[in-house]
């Protein structure tokens, strides 16, 4: 349940940010296109097996196209290129938190290029490259450095409220015990 909420939380700051700065693709405006449900998404399904993982990220980027109104289901297919890459190298990475920040931020931009590859190759947009890189796709990689930070904090909050909840759980059952034993 807590991770339900944890993506409900991450759907709402990307909807409260989209709301702030206009998501488009024209030549003149510099945009930043939040990552929170992205990035969430990973963080949570990174530790599962390959393939259950992949089904929820699957799901996750429908929800996240139907709920955005893309047409080419550019985000399914980013968010499973990008689970299929932090699986192969999670493999080789520590656990660092710098290492980890690194990745997820590797990991927006390859979301950032292959939906606009995606858009480009069905000609949803017509945009040179360099302008792509210059108002969005910098922009975006480095403001999400920040989403990835305050997602990781709030991911030690639901693991800190989830250990509390087990303690709980484990003392109250504990006491049902002592109560019933003959």
């Amino acid at each position: 349940m807590s991770n339900i909420i944890y993506i409900i939380i991450a759907f709402l700051l990307d909807n409260f940010i989209n709301l702030i700065s206009f998501s488009n693709f024209s030549y003149q405006n510099f945009v930043f296109v939040p990552s929170f449900v992205f990035v969430a998404s990973l963080i949570l399904f990174s530790e599962d097996d390959f393939y259950y993982g992949l089904f929820k990220i699957f799901i996750i980027g429908i929800i996240s196209d139907v709920i955005f109104f893309n047409p080419i289901f550019a985000y399914t297919i980013s968010y499973i290129i990008a689970y299929v890459l932090l699986k192969l190298w999670q493999k080789n990475l520590g656990r660092s938190m710098l290492e980890t920040i690194i990745l997820f931020t590797i990991l927006v931009f390859i979301k950032e290029i292959s939906i606009f590859t995606l858009y480009t190759i069905t000609n949803y947009i017509s945009m040179p490259f360099e302008i792509f890189m210059i108002n969005r796709c910098i922009i975006t990689v480095i403001l999400n450095v920040f989403s990835i930070i305050i997602l990781f904090f709030l991911l030690e909050v639901k693991i800190n409220h989830d250990n509390r909840k087990a303690i709980i759980r484990k003392s109250n059952e504990s006491l049902f015990l002592k109560r019933f034993k003959i």
